[in-house]
């Protein structure tokens, strides 16, 4: 995990990851009054690189009779514009109270960025869902705790289609709308992953086949019930063709399970679109 982190501060530089810490600062702001609450209010947060300038406007902006707790990061400053919940008694509390409280920030700052750091590695730019990375790491703690679970591989139907027609601004619409839509369906019971261009793959937690066809039932019900609106107003039909496998019945590795679920999604598109196909070959959600 830490050379990955590594990895990712390499990819993604420096003002990338500053830039989501200005979109941020809200989230940033409640963190922190939760860890001062007892020490002070936090009233603003403000990521410059012009002190003296900033510090001043937010001054008159808040009214704050305290000089604001400086914080470096990033070639940066992040400037914390407090009120005080107690007085200081004097000026070596003054002092020690500044310590703890910059100290403070600084573990905050740091969680901050590790977990938007975790978020890079393990989520998918375009849908925000989980990818391919996490999908593997997920899937390799299953098989060592032997945990039973359904894979379900979803392919876009005609998304090439859709493509050639409206372009490809509206193919990755699209691919996120069917994001937002399975999300919206699927309920509590799964992970969701992009696989990796219109294909996403599902993993039920021991459920049993008779939840996991009823999710899918739905989640297929629900997409040809709900074209999407392009913003010109062209209404595009939505549907999802589905491969199903389980482990420990279909698979005892990754490879093979994968390998299945994508045969059988294979074989749904193949055999009409718009349901989903069994390792036993059953089939469902036909369209008439």
């Amino acid at each position: 995990m830490i050379l990955l982190k590594k990895m990712v501060v390499m990819m993604f530089d420096q003002k990338i990851i500053v830039e989501k810490l200005v979109s941020s600062l809200p989230k940033l702001q409640m963190r922190l009054k939760e860890q001062l609450g007892s020490l002070i209010h936090v009233k603003a947060l403000t990521l410059t690189e012009d002190i003296d300038h900033d510090a001043s406007k937010v001054y008159k902006n808040i009214q704050s009779k305290n000089a604001p707790v400086i914080v470096p990061w990033r070639g940066k400053y992040l400037l914390i514009h407090y009120a005080l919940l107690t007085p200081w008694d004097d000026q070596q509390q003054q002092g020690l109270g500044l310590v703890l409280i910059n100290q403070i920030i600084k573990n905050v700052l740091l969680e901050w960025e590790n977990d938007y750091l975790e978020m890079m590695i393990y989520q998918d730019d375009l849908t925000n869902v989980f990818n391919y990375r996490r999908l593997f790491e997920d899937l390799e703690s299953h098989l060592q705790d032997n945990r039973v679970f359904t894979l379900a591989f979803f392919d876009i139907d005609d998304l090439k289609k859709i493509n050639e027609q409206h372009g490809h601004f509206v193919g990755s619409k699209i691919i996120k709308f069917i994001a937002q839509k399975l999300h919206a369906e699927l309920g509590k019971t799964y992970h969701l992953y992009r696989y990796g261009g219109d294909e996403f793959v599902c993993l039920f937690d021991q459920l049993s086949s008779s939840q996991v066809n009823s999710a899918l039932d739905k989640v297929i019900d629900a997409l040809e019930n709900e074209p999407y609106l392009t913003d010109q107003g062209i209404s595009i039909p939505m549907g999802i063709s589905v491969g199903v496998a389980q482990f420990p019945k279909d698979g005892k590795t990754m490879k093979e399970i994968i390998d299945l679920a994508d045969q059988m999604m294979f074989h749904a598109k193949k055999n009409g679109k718009r349901k989903f196909l069994e390792s036993d070959s059953s089939t469902h959600k036909k369209v008439a």
